[in-house]
């Protein structure tokens, strides 16, 4: 995930974006220590009724 932040940096993004299963709970709690926070659902994203958390990290 460094190695991604830091190409993100050099591109002059200042924010990063993933989504993940919101049952995907081991997922969920590594992105958070990570620094990312919950912003929405995405409802059925991954099809079968299967929602999607998406999650932000604001980057210097």
């Amino acid at each position: 995930m460094a190695l991604i932040t830091e190409w993100a940096i050099s591109q002059g993004s200042i924010a990063m974006m993933l989504e993940v299963k919101t049952d995907n709970l081991t997922a969920i709690s590594l992105y958070e220590s990570l620094g990312y926070a919950k912003l929405n659902i995405r409802k059925n994203y991954f099809g079968n009724g299967l929602d999607a958390l998406v999650m932000r990290k604001e980057i210097p």
